[in-house]
């Protein structure tokens, strides 16, 4: 009812103006059916117009208006699904067997902060011995956002929270001004972090690190919905990130003991070389007796270690005789 009477360019904005005139001369011109999308900002969600212009004699122009909200909503689901999959794919192939396990997990956090737009990421690997404490931390921020060093205080307040994040899964903080663990302080001096978002690192229900989300420009995470989508991405990102921190130390329990391995070993080597050298001390002083000196076994086998008296009393080598026969034989 409202329509009647108006212009048609009165129903699209200044951008979509040319747009439509377009689409209406070219339905009048060649006969064509001329479509036309058109996005109509509501609140709480856009609606999506599909307008199809067809001539209706020489200078008339009937109109027919869809909605295809629906349809365009699940397009957009569609490529999200198709980015975040492509994100994950490469997360996934740039921690699966890295040559350099802090490079990649840097790359692995630039990538997820340029996909998910916040002004850092950050993730601590928590330490076996020292629980609560960080063993390492990989991060990528935009220019001017909390460096790696500054970082120590941060995740001594993470950890503070474990009982909320065991809670509800996660951790939020927001409004630097009222909640902020007291630990913060010495980073706001010199950032203003409007909000955090931290999801516990978890390998067989045990916590080993923490992936973290910050924003200094404006607060994040305040919708239910924006909530919701960092959860579901988190959820498939940290399978990989825990995964990747589990084989990282695998591979430094390996190495570890190979070191304890080779130590064991060179320790081996030289008391076997002591043994030799003691043995050839003996060796020396047993021929140097002027006595046939020589040992046997219950087996009455004769050792291979004997001085050389015996070699010129028996006329040979008596290693491995049996002592009996060479006694009596002579």
């Amino acid at each position: 009812k409202g329509l009647v009477g108006k212009n048609i360019t009165e129903l699209a904005g200044e951008e979509d103006i040319c747009l439509v005139m377009e689409s209406i001369l070219g339905a009048l011109e060649d006969g064509d059916v001329k479509t036309f999308e058109y996005l109509l900002p509501a609140k709480g969600q856009n609606a999506y117009r599909e307008f199809r212009f067809v001539a209706a004699g020489n200078d008339k122009v009937l109109v027919l208006v869809k909605d295809i909200s629906e349809r365009k909503q699940m397009e957009e689901s569609i490529k999200e699904t198709g980015s975040r999959q492509r994100l994950l794919n490469e997360v996934l192939g740039i921690l699966y067997d890295p040559l350099n396990w802090q490079d990649s997990f840097r790359l692995a956090c630039e990538k997820i902060a340029r996909f998910t737009g916040v002004s850092g990421v950050y993730i601590f690997e928590e330490s076996l011995e020292n629980v609560g404490h960080a063993d390492n931390f990989y991060a990528w921020s935009h220019q001017g956002v909390i460096s790696e060093e500054k970082s120590g205080g941060w995740f001594e307040a993470v950890y503070q929270w474990r009982e909320l994040v065991k809670t509800n899964g996660y951790l939020y903080i927001a409004d630097a001004e009222t909640n902020w663990p007291s630990e913060l302080s010495k980073l706001k001096e010199t950032v203003m972090l409007k909000s955090v978002l931290a999801f516990p690192l978890c390998v067989t229900s045990q916590i080993n690190g923490h992936l973290a989300f910050i924003e200094t420009e404006n607060k994040r995470w305040e919708t239910e919905k924006e909530m919701e989508e960092f959860c579901s991405l988190s959820d498939l990102l940290l399978f990989i990130i825990s995964g990747a921190l589990e084989r990282k130390r695998s591979q430094e329990e390996l190495v570890i003991a190979r070191q304890n391995t080779e130590r064991k070993n060179e320790k081996i080597a030289l008391l076997f070389t002591d043994v030799q050298r003691n043995m050839a001390a003996v060796t020396n002083l047993l021929n140097n007796t002027g006595q046939g000196i020589l040992s046997f076994g219950s087996e009455l086998s004769i050792s291979t270690e004997y001085s050389s008296e015996c070699r010129r009393i028996f006329n040979g080598d008596v290693g491995g005789q049996n002592i009996i026969e060479l006694l009596f034989a002579h």
